[in-house]
């Protein structure tokens, strides 16, 4: 009878178990995340996840290896953070997967200037639809849980904006010095990047701040805008001493549409999971 109960409490316990996908990743010295995808069953390619993209885009070369034309469904204008305005195609493809982890009837745009970077598409958060992932900097490893993951681990709340449940963006507040709070856009296509902010904050910071000015040309409209950099002694998320970096540049840059924009640099040596569904990141 011990045993049976053993196995009815070990099969129990297997029921309530977190199924997740774990991957491996690359992480290049520049921060920037790259996942091997699948489209289909045959084709193959080098993804950026990029949390800042919107909405996940492919390169044309790789749709052109689709066996099968894929179907039209749409346009779509999407805006860079320096205002660049983009027009694209959307196509529906079959399916779309990391590792074991699949969706099907997947939407994607389409930016035919990947294929001049090498790259062959960008990962959004929009692929992972209400499953929480996380990033481990420090093992180079993707986890796509398929359950809500439960952790102890700092918790900080997001900002959602969604557009016609084609594009998905999330802000979390981070902190200059401590006191200027800023919401910024959570972008690991930035890569270690320093953090942008909109000029508007400059007249908030310590009358002390020496900013350097330079010109700053968009590299797809070639449109020109200034930015003045400046030393900060602390930029972090707000009351989250486990994401901050210290003695760090920050670029405000006038042609920024959002208060500020950051990328990968908190999260070196660390593991964040990203859960949408919940209104929340933990950094651990």
């Amino acid at each position: 009878m011990k045993k049976v109960t053993t196995l009815l409490l070990f099969l129990l316990g297997s029921l309530y178990t977190t199924a997740q996908t774990t991957l491996p990743i690359t992480i290049t010295d520049d921060g920037f995340i790259l996942v091997r995808a699948s489209l289909g069953d045959s084709v193959q390619g080098n993804f950026i996840l990029d949390t800042g993209a919107g909405l996940t885009v492919v390169g044309q070369k790789i749709l052109d290896q689709l066996g099968e034309a894929p179907e039209e469904d749409g346009i779509f204008t999407g805006f860079r953070h320096d205002g660049d305005r983009l027009d694209g195609l959307l196509y529906r493809i079959p399916e779309l997967s990391v590792g074991e982890y699949r969706t099907t009837n997947v939407k994607v745009g389409l930016f035919p200037p990947l294929d001049d970077y090498g790259i062959d598409g960008l990962l959004s958060l929009q692929f992972f639809g209400d499953h929480a992932f996380t990033i481990d900097f420090e093992s180079g490893q993707l986890i796509i849980h398929e359950e809500r993951p439960d952790t102890n681990a700092t918790a900080i709340p997001l900002v959602i904006k969604q557009d016609r449940n084609i594009s998905l963006d999330v802000f979390i507040p981070v902190c200059l010095n401590g006191t200027v709070e800023v919401l910024a856009l959570l972008d690991t296509g930035h890569g270690y990047g320093p953090a942008i902010v909109h000029p508007y904050f400059m007249e908030h910071m310590d009358s002390s701040a020496e900013f350097e000015e330079s010109t700053y040309t968009s590299p797809f409209s070639g449109k020109k805008s200034t930015d003045h950099i400046a030393d900060v002694n602390s930029l972090g998320v707000c009351n989250g001493q486990d994401a901050s970096v210290e003695n760090t540049r920050v670029i405000f840059r006038s042609s920024l549409i959002y208060e500020g924009l950051i990328g990968s640099e908190f999260f070196k040596g660390k593991r964040v999971t990203i859960d949408v569904a919940s209104g929340r990141i933990f950094l651990e």
